[in-house]
């Protein structure tokens, strides 16, 4: 779901307000925008977060991913593995994962520090992929069966892209990394 605003001109008594209570003084369009933006974060409770990694060793080859979902101050922990995989599915699996654990609509910030994931949002790849059939200059999407169960679930839900730093000092992806890893691990030892 996506908000747009638009503000358009207006006979000065027509009587046709969509926000009476925020318009006292149409030419003030900034104090409008702030009480539009009060009235926004009124919706703070049903904002979740959702940190991601993914993880290989060789790729292709052992991957993990782990996904920390923190809703209302409280966390989820998931994560998950396969035998035979690349880094760039694992990346795309735990952003999957994580959003199939979330109920109903909400707005979720997703950090992930793989380019792979949000280029492909923020510099709307995906839209140019759409555009040529799910083709790049190289041939098919990879993962294309990843890409469109990830853009299934992102259409019941807000989600707004976010790139962190792999392994630097953000506590919730190297807990993520530390959970994709660990997954390698567990098959290892099989």
């Amino acid at each position: 779901m996506h908000l747009h605003f638009h503000i358009l001109p207006r006979k000065e008594d027509d009587g046709q307000h969509i926000f009476p209570e925020l318009i006292k003084n149409t030419e003030n369009i900034e104090e409008v925008c702030n009480r539009l933006q009060i009235k926004q974060d009124n919706c703070a409770e049903r904002s979740i977060t959702l940190y991601t990694d993914g993880a290989c060793s060789g790729n292709p080859g052992m991957g993990g991913w782990g996904a920390i979902l923190i809703y209302q101050g409280k966390e989820k922990v998931v994560s998950g593995g396969e035998k035979e995989t690349t880094n760039n599915r694992m990346e795309l699996t735990a952003v999957i994962k994580g959003l199939e654990k979330i109920k109903g609509s909400h707005r979720v910030d997703v950090y992930s520090d793989s380019a792979y994931v949000i280029n492909a949002f923020l510099q709307d790849w995906i839209s140019s992929w759409r555009a040529k059939g799910w083709r790049t200059t190289k041939g098919e999407v990879q993962n294309l069966d990843l890409w469109k169960q990830l853009l299934s679930l992102c259409d019941k839900h807000q989600v707004i892209w976010h790139k962190v730093k792999g392994h630097a000092d953000n506590e919730y992806n190297n807990r993520c990394d530390v959970l994709a890893v660990g997954e390698i691990e567990k098959m290892r030892k099989e």
